[in-house]
């Protein structure tokens, strides 16, 4: 029974070697089900690696661009008047199910690859919006002073202090 302990943190991820045949059961196991049934419906391997490609790709790139909006969002209003005015706002439409606006994409977008990472997108979004929000917000006093002190403005405050503030919580 080893244990796997990440190193920036000591955090135990995989209290026992159990737990990490568990993940790759959990990642395998679907990929070859869905090879064996793939050649069931008569497609080629080259077909379905192709497919699972593009599916990958797409999450990357909507994960990609929820990042850069949810971030840079969240860095905007983090500390701001109109950030505590607009949470609400973003509260109600996190609770919005992303099924519930396939329609409105695919009547806007098509049914087409940017639809499909529009949809992803909307998805990813909250989540990383409202971690940073909340690293932002639970920052101690005593290092937002410290940012002032050392000249910590403008942009200067946004990539020197409030990203790396939030990489934890991205």
């Amino acid at each position: 029974m080893s244990v796997m302990i990440h190193s920036s943190h000591g955090i135990k991820i995989y209290r026992h070697r159990f737990h990490l045949w568990l993940i790759i059961l959990a990642l395998f196991v679907p990929l070859a089900l869905l090879f064996w049934l793939g050649r069931l419906g008569a497609a080629t391997n080259i077909e379905l690696l192709t497919s699972l490609a593009l599916s990958l790709s797409r999450l990357i790139l909507a994960y990609a661009i929820s990042l850069i909006i949810a971030v840079g969002l969240a860095v905007a209003i983090g500390g701001t008047r109109l950030g505590t005015l607009l949470l609400p706002l973003f509260d109600l439409l996190q609770n919005v199910p992303s099924f519930a606006l396939i329609p409105v994409f695919v009547l806007l977008l098509g049914y087409t690859n940017t639809m499909a990472v529009t949809f992803a997108a909307t998805a990813n979004i909250w989540p990383i919006l409202f971690y940073v929000l909340n690293a932002i917000h639970l920052a101690r006093a005593e290092l937002n002073e410290a940012a002032t002190i050392f000249g910590a403005t403008g942009s200067k405050r946004i990539w020197h202090y409030l990203i790396p503030l939030s990489f934890p919580a991205i």
